[in-house]
């Protein structure tokens, strides 16, 4: 049994005008993305995992955001059916007691880890389930693992290919009504949010035109002096227009990795430190569950 959040329902209802207008406005975006310039491939430096159609300038991809999947505490990233370098999937209940569940890494985990332990891990979510948003990103030479008192993930090294990063879209622990959305400055960074715990996401927009505005320490995770909107766009989250970010606060790394060359953009390296942060593309319903405030109803 999965353990949905138990005001999911009322929390729909109450916030059904603004999922109406988020849904319109998905749908316009879809039906001009034919038309603007594609988003810059990222195969050539290895982040072809990562979200296409973004180039316009916009969170949302054209293609329809993927159904929910049910998985087993054992499967892994590579056992996710990801569309446009996404995926949602339902956790089952106790997968920190799954001895066929493996996490490798922590805030960004190789695909062969396991997806719902690895959010446990990640304190993204609860023993008890629930649903995740994983994003396909750029993979790491090393990830560093962690004891998190309920869950713990194993460090790796030389594990080719892609990783994948996760936030919550619906937990026993999340509030009916999230914290609103927050506009950002190019120059505003990670560490600037005050995110209050590891596995909390916050909605934020980006301004266009960051690109080499503040510094960008790492990939796939960033350091908390690292540009917020710099790094969503380097992560191909964002356009050089601008858009809607996820922001999750995450365990940190033994190192940060840098010289990766993405949408136009260079990261550099960075030393261990305490915090890590992940950027993704928000979903439709969870933005539609923030609370109303007059600077987010003007992105509508």
């Amino acid at each position: 049994e999965t353990h949905r959040g138990p005001r999911h329902d009322a929390a729909a209802a109450a916030m059904a005008p603004v999922g109406s207008l988020l849904a319109t406005w998905a749908e316009d975006v879809g039906h001009l993305a034919p038309a603007l310039p594609p988003a810059r491939s990222c195969a050539a430096v290895g982040m072809g995992g990562l979200v296409a159609g973004h180039g316009a300038g916009t969170s949302f991809s054209a293609a329809p955001f993927p159904a929910a999947q049910a998985i087993s505490c054992s499967a892994t990233g590579a056992d996710i059916r990801f569309r446009g370098g996404l995926a949602r999937v339902v956790c089952p209940t106790r997968c920190a007691e799954d001895h066929a569940a493996v996490a490798f890494g922590s805030a960004v985990h190789p695909l062969r880890s396991s997806v719902c332990l690895s959010a446990v891990v990640d304190q993204v979510l609860p023993v008890y389930g629930g649903e995740v948003v994983v994003t396909k990103v750029l993979g790491l030479p090393s990830y560093s693992g962690r004891d998190a008192s309920v869950a713990m993930s194993l460090p790796a090294t030389d594990e080719p290919g892609d990783a994948f990063h996760l936030y919550a879209a619906d937990s026993i622990d999340m509030p009916a009504v999230l914290p609103s959305e927050r506009s950002m400055k190019c120059t505003t960074t990670f560490g600037d949010l005050g995110i209050g715990r590891k596995g909390v996401s916050v909605p934020v927009h980006c301004p266009g035109s960051c690109g080499g505005t503040g510094a960008l320490e790492g990939s796939s995770v960033y350091t908390g002096a690292t540009s917020v909107c710099r790094a969503a766009q380097h992560a191909g989250v964002i356009g050089s227009s601008g858009g809607h970010v996820m922001v999750t606060r995450g365990h940190g790394q033994d190192r940060y990795l840098g010289g990766v060359t993405s949408h136009g953009d260079v990261s550099t390296g960075s030393h261990k430190q305490d915090d890590g942060y992940t950027v993704a593309v928000p979903f439709p319903d969870v933005l539609s569950r923030t609370s109303l405030r007059p600077d987010f109803l003007a992105f509508l």
